[in-house]
């Protein structure tokens, strides 16, 4: 079990010590031993952080089937989609409980924010009403219009629910591209002895948004270091167009200065920013990432961590460019972000690289999937991700339908070069037996996988904990026995053939 988990979660060498281990690494440990632990009660904060598409899709599967309860807090939508049935927003410093995943919890959002604007719309016809009573001389000289004049004063001071801000546009228009982008002409690249692509060709045409993907250490950072020409590639050419203009976005590489305001951390010490080609205040660009006026004069360290999120993100785009290269770019961004972030990219003119492990993400942006797949392979497909997955399941189907074909089309081949098969050399004993040891086989086999099952229920120590040495020797006199068993087929195969020795 530990070996499985340590191997789907690319936990590094077991020997490694952990004072030598990256952020990344020391949290994939830290979630390995949670799960290998099996609690009653699995707490998960950003479990997907800093893991690839397939370590993300296990744990997806084993939570699926995880016996206990689990609580995560994560901004990975399709990962919510997944495996969420309850989903609590906090809001407005209020809790919402919604039934159901990611998808479902959007409906109940909309219906909510939908009864909010029907209640405003009625207490601000309440109040204009009102108001107009007011106006016309009423006072409280009554009890009535005493009553009447108390609701509309309470009235007044409620706070109505807070606009949703339309997200305006926080990319720079991009400059025009030339009829030559961005070509990889057969790019190959090694690293330490191992191949990590060969062969790789691929043209950019414009509004084109790239989504890169792959297990971690595959070669996807390595190719966009190829790309801006700070790794040269082993094999092949990159060539770049006249116009073509990178904005490399990595936000690990931006550090925020504390002492700072968030107007100060923007600007720079100036009031306004180049976009594009024109000049924007620097109020004017934060209030586009969300920055409420009070906000935009609080220190960079008393900043929420999404709000952290958004200035950095700010901080790069504002850069501009025609063509962006993103390398994980949805990491500890929370789900205001992500949405500026996806709309930005969405109207965005010029072209895209996202190396991404954020599967929402990619289908909302990206219109071609370059797929790092392993054995030094890289397959391109046009679309989403999703759409990658079901044309990749459908090359696999067929690839497997080809052996199984390719296996059945050998067959008489094969047994055409076979000797002539000599008289049946079995005694009758060894006959019955032969005909048996098949069904002996797989009974054997059923009585190991039945084991094998006790040891890997997550409730196996609840229920079976006392039968743990019990179990083990069951176990390996099971395997023994089947052992046994496919060397006596063996044998008795060879003796029907007539060799007895």
């Amino acid at each position: 079990r530990i070996e499985t988990a340590m191997h789907s979660l690319n936990v590094p060498d077991k020997q490694r010590a952990i004072e030598t281990l990256s952020g990344g690494e020391k949290r994939r440990v830290a979630l390995c031993k949670a799960i290998i632990s099996r609690p009653d009660f699995l707490i998960l904060d950003e479990p997907t952080n800093h893991l690839d598409t397939e370590s993300i899709e296990w744990i997806e599967e084993y939570l699926e089937h995880y016996s206990g309860a689990c609580l995560f807090v994560t901004h990975d939508r399709y990962f919510l989609d997944s495996i969420a049935n309850r989903i609590v927003e906090l809001a407005d410093g209020e809790c919402y409980s919604h039934e159901g995943n990611y998808d479902e919890f959007l409906l109940d959002k909309a219906e909510r924010a939908i009864q909010l604007e029907t209640e405003e719309r009625k207490r601000n016809s309440f109040l204009r009403r009102e108001l107009a009573w007011v106006r016309r001389g009423a006072r409280a000289r009554r009890t009535k219009a005493k009553s009447r004049l108390q609701a509309y004063f309470e009235a007044v001071e409620q706070q109505g629910p807070e606009p949703e801000l339309e997200v305006d546009l926080v990319i720079p228009p991009a400059p025009g591209l030339g009829s030559t982008i961005l070509n990889l002409k057969q790019i190959g690249m090694e690293l330490g002895g191992k191949s990590l692509f060969n062969g790789l060709d691929f043209q950019f045409d414009k509004k084109r948004k790239l989504g890169i993907i792959g297990r971690n250490g595959l070669g996807k950072t390595t190719l966009l270091r190829i790309v801006l020409g700070e790794l040269q590639p082993t094999s092949g050419s990159v060539v770049i167009g006249e116009r073509t203009v990178f904005n490399y976005i990595d936000q690990s590489r931006v550090a925020l200065n504390d002492e700072n305001t968030v107007i100060q951390e923007l600007g720079e010490g100036r009031e306004w920013i180049m976009f594009g080609e024109e000049r924007m205040k620097v109020w004017t660009y934060l209030r586009r990432f969300l920055f409420a006026d009070d906000r935009m004069n609080t220190k960079v360290a008393k900043l929420s961590g999404g709000e952290r999120s958004r200035l950095l993100l700010a901080k790069v785009l504002k850069n501009g460019g025609n063509f962006l290269i993103l390398d994980e770019p949805t990491n500890d961004l929370d789900l205001a972000t992500l949405r500026i972030l996806e709309e930005a990219i969405t109207s965005f003119n010029g072209c895209v690289i996202a190396v991404s492990h954020d599967r929402y993400f990619l289908n909302r942006v990206c219109n071609g999937i370059l797929a790092f797949e392993g054995d030094s392979s890289v397959h391109f497909s046009e679309g989403d991700y999703s759409y990658y997955i079901e044309k990749r399941k459908a090359r696999e189907a067929k690839a497997s339908a080809q052996l199984t074909q390719a296996a059945l089309s050998a067959a008489p081949e094969k047994q055409e070069t076979r000797p002539k098969p000599q008289a049946n050399k079995l005694k009758w004993k060894e006959a019955k037996e032969l005909e048996t040891i098949e069904k002996n086989i797989t009974a054997a086999e059923s009585e190991a996988a039945r084991i094998e099952a006790l040891f890997a229920a997550p409730d196996f120590y609840e229920h079976h904990g006392d039968q743990t040495v019990q179990l083990t020797e069951e176990l390996a006199a099971a395997k023994a026995f089947i052992e046994r068993l496919y060397m006596r087929w063996h044998e008795l195969e060879e003796m029907k053939r007539g060799n007895r020795e």
